[in-house]
């Protein structure tokens, strides 16, 4: 995704954390996947935000999909998408937050950690729903919170935080998620929040990566001297080449689920 105010980008730094990411989070969201629609069969999918496609693709393997559409607004991520594209998945570049969508209606929309991008979530949720067929699912999946037991980790994170809410987004959008009301046009089929504890290691090269796409951001400048931002990006280097076992943080993330009807 490289919608205006998402501050990530779409570089090759990006591409090396979303692999990481998808990784980490892959069995959680698989879990996810299989417990609100693993018996279903669905004509078409579509993956909001796809990136370089890696949640398309487990979409497709873990889910019985005849297609599923990555939609995504970067040319970049859609371009080494379509370089990895099966049979089942395809890839369309195309912002997220604009409906209707090229693929017409869908019968599954999964969307995973980009509320957090969106100035508005509420709004543009409501008009994903639209874009289901008559007893289609929509599945959100955002982190509600992130516990950190380690120094450089809340300390990267309270800046993140900043930053975000500076742009009018929020870090933590499953708190949203959580109280998402959407029952005009569905009905809510489950709501719950999962605990994920990631190594230390893993964290580290994924907040490390993060930071430096955003350490030049104006907001960051402006509020955080250099040497700080700097000290703290020698700090999640070192955690993250070391490749113990200790897990020092634990996400939650909410995962919930529409009918429409």
């Amino acid at each position: 995704m490289n919608q205006p105010g998402y501050l990530f980008g779409d570089s090759r730094v990006a591409l090396e954390r979303l692999e990481l990411l998808a990784r980490v989070y892959q069995e959680s969201t698989s879990t996810f996947l299989v417990k609100v629609a693993g018996q279903a069969q669905f004509p078409l999918a579509l993956d909001l935000g796809c990136g370089p496609g890696f949640t398309t693709r487990l979409i497709a393997d873990t889910l019985q999909c005849e297609r599923v559409i990555g939609l995504d607004s970067s040319a970049t991520f859609i371009e080494l998408a379509r370089a990895n594209s099966s049979r089942e998945t395809s890839f369309v570049q195309h912002d997220v937050t604009v409906t209707p969508f090229p693929s017409g209606p869908a019968n599954l929309i999964f969307v995973r950690f980009l509320l957090t991008h969106l100035s508005d979530p509420a709004a543009v949720a409501a008009k994903w729903v639209t874009q289901l067929e008559q007893g289609g699912l929509l599945l959100l999946e955002e982190t509600e919170a992130i516990h950190p037991n380690h120094p450089v980790f809340a300390h990267y994170l309270r800046i993140v935080e900043a930053m975000l809410a500076e742009h009018s987004n929020q870090l933590y959008a499953g708190r949203f998620v959580a109280g998402l009301n959407l029952q005009s046009c569905s009905s809510q089929v489950i709501s719950e929040l999962r605990r994920l504890a990631v190594r230390n290691c893993d964290a580290a090269r994924m907040f490390m990566l993060n930071l430096r796409q955003w350490k030049e951001n104006e907001f960051v400048r402006a509020n955080y001297p250099t040497s700080w931002i700097l000290e703290l990006e020698r700090a999640l280097q070192e955690l993250s080449i070391n490749e113990s076992g200790a897990r020092e943080i634990e996400w939650q993330i909410r995962q919930a689920a529409w009918l429409k009807l």
